[in-house]
């Protein structure tokens, strides 16, 4: 499965030289220095895979197929605490009405 949105940094770039996975997994990197390189592809609940010496030339295409595996993490445990809508004081809660939605849009 493509993961959609894994971005790919050229390591110790500057400015950062980079992309993002389309909605095939598909990125492309342009205008590289030729010589070679090291780059890192990442994506949030994924773990951060290092592509070293990665050798980049004139004229050529470099394809590279980059597997990734689902980071395992325990977190602490969470708790969500809820309070209803009439224990807020008025000042706490903001109203959109139709008519404020439009003042704010209008150009």
């Amino acid at each position: 499965m493509p993961v959609i949105g894994a971005s790919i940094v050229l390591i110790d770039s500057n400015p950062i030289i980079g992309a993002i996975a389309d909605i095939n997994g598909r990125y492309a990197l342009q205008s590289l220095p030729i010589g070679r390189h090291s780059f890192k592809v990442s994506y949030i609940g994924y773990e951060d895979v290092y592509l070293n010496e990665i050798q980049v030339e004139s004229g050529k295409e470099v394809i590279i197929n980059v597997a990734m595996k689902e980071a395992i993490s325990e977190l602490e445990t969470i708790v969500i605490v809820t309070r209803n809508v009439k224990d807020f004081k008025k000042s706490e809660i903001a109203v959109l009405t139709p008519e404020s939605f439009l003042k704010l849009t209008k150009v």
